[in-house]
């Protein structure tokens, strides 16, 4: 029999399906306290009957729907156990092992979660860029030929909000398509140290995926509502929408500064630091691929130099960690930002290798043989556009973006115990 209550659920009452299940974790009376004597139970809205169908009530009613600052299309519920009758639950694996059960789901969601602040970001660029297309407003600083008001495309600094969300976003993807491919290959091949070594990666790449892009995709709906001007305070244009909508998921299936607990209490320490090796190991390997090509310029070395830093600040954090426990917990969040920039640099620099290839293999194909007729070929391919497109954004982010794990490093090693002491 369950009883109490349960806060911000999702879709937790409706009347699109026959029954619905709730999963909830619940003390057994006389169970020991804390997470150790916490169990799993299936609570459906209606018992079934004998012919395994929905039939009596099982007493779980909705006693509030939130009123929230966005995702209106999606009504987070307080429900009551046990108000006016029994309420039946039923026991998923083991008596006090709920929050292992639970934690089966958790990678999953939490990558889902990344999943949907990319997305919302990714719209909202989409939506900045076909209006700073459209929109007409000011002269040409640039010297563009005009007989009138130019688009704001035009504008250098609309061009570097619209290259900052371009960067963010696709190093988003870039990410979880990564941490994707890994987790198949950590499933799906024999096991093995190559297959643990899978899995280790995701292990690190979770909390970036939920944590940082949850962070940058606010980061990207915002600059959307700013190349918007006003109109993207308004509810005419969907950026309004996407930015209240976005807030919630840095917030969802643990708060991003849970995740980066996470990535400095576990993902450092389980295994030996196993998780952060790998991952440290693999970029090391794209990083070094890309110096040794040298066609991308100053960005290898660029990712090479903020590599180091990683490594220098991950030692660091594991060093403070013995003298002083709450050195590590207290530059969490900074030490999981200064990762992801890195992660997604690497990710995005090893794209604009294979889009150099690519690009040189259109090159010779269009007979392009200067600067004019590959400047030209811009104008009259999309593919082209693509692939170069692809290596102007790894460069924006190694030369804009990436520098700020340098001021990253600074504040971590600051040491910094100003916040402790001060009284609030």
């Amino acid at each position: 029999l369950i009883e109490g209550t349960k806060i911000f659920i999702t879709n937790a009452e409706h009347d699109l399906l026959p029954n619905i299940a709730h999963a909830v974790i619940a003390r057994i009376e006389g169970e020991p306290a804390g997470s150790r004597g916490i169990s799993l139970f299936l609570v459906p809205k209606y018992r079934l009957d004998e012919n395994g169908e929905p039939g009596e009530f099982n007493n779980i009613r909705c006693a509030n729907i939130e009123h929230k600052m966005g995702i209106h299309g999606s009504p987070t519920c307080l429900m009551n156990f046990g108000d006016g009758g029994e309420t039946h639950g039923y026991l998923l694996g083991e008596v006090n092992k709920g929050l292992a059960c639970m934690f089966q789901m958790m990678n999953e969601a939490r990558i889902e979660t990344g999943m949907n602040g990319h997305s919302l970001a990714a719209a909202a660029f989409h939506a900045a860029l076909d209006y700073a297309n459209e929109r007409g407003q000011g002269m040409s600083l640039r010297g563009t030929p005009s007989d009138g008001q130019v688009p704001i495309i035009d504008h250098p600094d609309v061009r570097r909000m619209l290259m900052e969300m371009k960067a963010y976003v696709e190093g988003m993807r870039a990410l979880l398509l990564f941490t994707g491919f890994h987790e198949d290959m950590g499933k799906h091949m024999p096991d093995g140290d190559e297959a643990q070594g899978h899995r280790d990666i995701v292990e690190a790449l979770v909390p970036l995926c939920k944590a940082f892009c949850t962070d940058a995709g606010f980061r990207v709906c915002d600059q959307a509502v700013q190349v918007h001007g006003g109109y993207g305070y308004c509810a005419e244009y969907p950026v309004e929408q996407y930015l209240r909508d976005v807030k919630i998921y840095a917030i969802v299936e643990g708060t991003n500064g849970i995740q980066a607990l996470d990535l400095v209490g576990r993902k450092l320490r389980i295994r030996g630091g196993a998780p952060a090796r790998a991952l440290l190991g693999r970029m090391g390997q794209g990083i070094a691929k890309m110096v040794e090509d040298g066609r991308l310029g100053d960005i290898g070395t660029r990712l090479m130099d903020a590599n180091k830093t990683l490594v220098e600040v991950t030692g660091a954090l594991a060093v403070g960690a013995e003298s002083n426990p709450l050195f590590p917990v207290i530059n969490a969040t900074p030490y999981l930002e200064l990762m992801s920039r890195v992660v997604m640099g690497v990710l995005l620099g090893e794209q604009a290798l294979v889009a150099r290839d690519a690009l040189e293999a259109i090159w010779a194909e269009e007979g392009c043989g200067d600067d004019a007729a590959k400047k030209a070929l811009l104008d009259r391919s999309d593919k082209a556009v693509f692939y170069h497109n692809k290596i102007q954004t790894a460069a924006f982010f190694a030369r804009r973006l990436l520098p700020r794990v340098t001021s990253l490093r600074d504040e971590i090693l600051a040491d910094d115990q100003s916040l402790l002491e001060a009284v609030l």
